[in-house]
């Protein structure tokens, strides 16, 4: 199962900690509060957030200079904008056909949910990674080298362990950890299964597969080196 982090900004406590707190019942959902566009940033690269959830109430700036701000400074980040329902009709505009999008206060969750997962899926295809001197191309699970354009394809669970890796930011990765991000725990998925298909994604993308410098076995479990 992916699990997609998300950064939701805005002043207002009550609303910002509640939303934290019923995405947390859904294990597909990591959420990060922050009160403020400043600190945002920074949490932006420190957990490599996915999707950002601001809403318009911020003492800094108004509702459309804060979505410039995050447009500017997110990294081509899907944006969520919550709106109150006074919202000039020009700046929803700006959202027309665009990967971000709005809701209108009130609002349930489940639109919320919705709207994230479509905003994910926008970003696993039109996204990329760096691994190594691989760029990855989420949107095709294909690997091209940066020096000379050589390309890799992988399969779905090759694909699905590289993606897990990055997003534990270069710590070690135990295999019990893999078995239940990328086969669910599956009955016929054991650790002998994950050192297979590891074994061959390093004859995919290592120089030299028995001296990995990519992705390297560490006590339990891998990791990938930044």
């Amino acid at each position: 199962m992916t699990i997609t982090k998300v950064l939701i900004i805005g002043e207002n406590t009550a609303l910002r900690t509640s939303l934290e707190e019923q995405l947390q019942l859904h294990d597909e959902f990591v959420a990060i509060g922050s009160n403020s566009l400043k600190n945002s940033i920074q949490l932006i690269k420190e957990h490599r957030i996915d999707i950002i959830v601001c809403d318009d109430r911020l003492s800094e700036m108004t509702a459309g200079k804060i979505f410039g701000f995050l447009r500017q400074h997110s990294f081509k980040l899907p944006i969520i904008m919550l709106f109150d329902a006074t919202v000039e009709p020009m700046l929803l505009e700006k959202f027309s056909g665009s990967k971000d999008s709005y809701i209108t206060k009130p609002f349930k969750l489940s639109l919320l949910i919705e709207r994230l997962r479509t905003s994910y899926r926008y970003k696993a295809s039109d996204s990329s990674l760096e691994i190594g001197p691989y760029k990855f191309m989420l949107g095709s699970n294909i690997l091209t080298h940066k020096n000379n354009q050589k390309t890799v394809r992988l399969t779905e669970k090759e694909a699905a362990i590289l993606k897990h890796l990055h997003r534990c930011n270069g710590k070690v990765v135990l295999r019990e950890t893999l078995l239940g991000e990328v086969w669910d725990y599956s009955a016929d998925a054991t650790t002998h299964t994950i050192e297979t298909h590891v074994y061959r994604l390093r004859q995919k993308i290592e120089k030299n597969p028995s001296c990995a410098k990519i992705l390297v076995t560490e006590r339990g479990g891998y990791r990938l080196k930044f």
